[in-house]
């Protein structure tokens, strides 16, 4: 075989190797293009989550806040000091029912289906059964007791973060 015969097999050899090598070259780039844009996915899907548990959970502590202190004036019997707290309770419920269809669909995105659902269900039904155990008690102008108002207060206080 001739030298020029030999130059040429493995000029083609070393194309070939070229062309594997640039062929690994660019599936290892691609499968580390996509494990960088999935991660990249993944942090923003965790501080877009992290913004809704925030979010939610400001929400939750204003409710949760505006009701004990409802809790408490009925406990004390000032009038004044009912309608005060009944009056800042109001504005908090106005706030909580326009944000809910938010908060849920939020819920719904970051956390899936069901998380929208228990929260509507564990937390803002508890909420409202409790609200209106106060609304029923100031009605009534009965002072006093609150105890299992009281409670389940406390029970949804902790709880509600487990469900979030």
């Amino acid at each position: 075989m001739s030298d020029m015969a030999l130059n040429f097999v493995f000029l083609i050899l070393s194309l070939i190797l070229a062309a594997i090598g640039a062929a690994v070259a660019a599936w290892l780039q691609h499968r580390s293009w996509v494990n960088q844009n999935w991660e990249q996915l993944r942090s923003e899907r965790s501080k877009a989550a992290l913004a809704t548990v925030q979010r939610t959970s400001e929400l939750i502590d204003r409710r949760l806040h505006s009701q004990r202190r409802l809790l408490w004036a009925l406990r004390e019997g000032d009038r004044r000091k009912i309608e005060d707290r009944r009056n800042d309770y109001v504005a908090v419920i106005q706030e909580w029912m326009g944000r809910l269809g938010r908060t849920k669909a939020e819920l719904w995105n970051a956390f899936g289906k069901y998380a929208a659902i228990d929260f509507e269900r564990d937390i803002h039904d508890a909420f409202a059964r409790n609200g209106r155990a106060l609304e029923a008690r100031i009605k009534s102008k009965e002072r006093g007791g609150l105890h299992k108002e009281e409670s389940d207060l406390n029970e949804l206080g902790r709880s509600s973060y487990e469900k979030i």
